[in-house]
């Protein structure tokens, strides 16, 4: 006997694989409070204490968010995007001090969840979240919202 809404499957699985994307996300910037304050920090912060080899294993952990952002789909701009958050968050992480304290406020992995939500969100129809914002580089799949001329 065949599943009753096999049409809706691959949908059902990519949004099981957006909610442990988010999951993962929420563990690495946003799953403990700084004692005394509300600030959330997470696992990406407390890795990236640990001089060198913290910064370059949450690379390794933002990068796999970006890896299975590719396997679901997602758009290269979207890709470049989120490499580029992990970029940031990468080199400017490394500079002692102050790289751990940009680390914690800037969620690189939050960010790319986000966007990669919004992405899906957008495909599908189901978000009004105001005007879409085009791809520079062309080929956005979405209408221009400005011409030039």
């Amino acid at each position: 006997m065949a599943a009753p809404s096999s049409s809706q499957d691959p949908i059902k699985n990519r949004e099981a694989r957006l909610q442990r994307i988010s999951q993962i996300a929420d563990l690495l910037d946003n799953s403990m409070t700084v004692p005394g304050t509300r600030f959330r920090v997470g696992w990406d912060s407390i890795i990236g204490l640990v001089p060198g080899i913290g910064d370059l294993t949450s690379a390794a952990i933002s990068g796999y968010l970006v890896v299975e952002a590719a396997k679901l789909g997602a758009s290269k701009w979207v890709l470049f995007k989120m490499l580029s958050n992990v970029g940031i968050d990468t080199f400017v992480g490394a500079i002692p001090i102050f790289g751990d304290l940009f680390d914690a406020a800037y969620r690189c992995n939050r960010r790319n969840a986000r966007l990669l939500k919004e992405h899906f969100e957008s495909q599908s129809g189901t978000a009004d979240a105001g005007p879409q914002q085009t791809n520079p580089f062309g080929k956005s799949g979405r209408p221009k919202e400005l011409t030039h001329g």
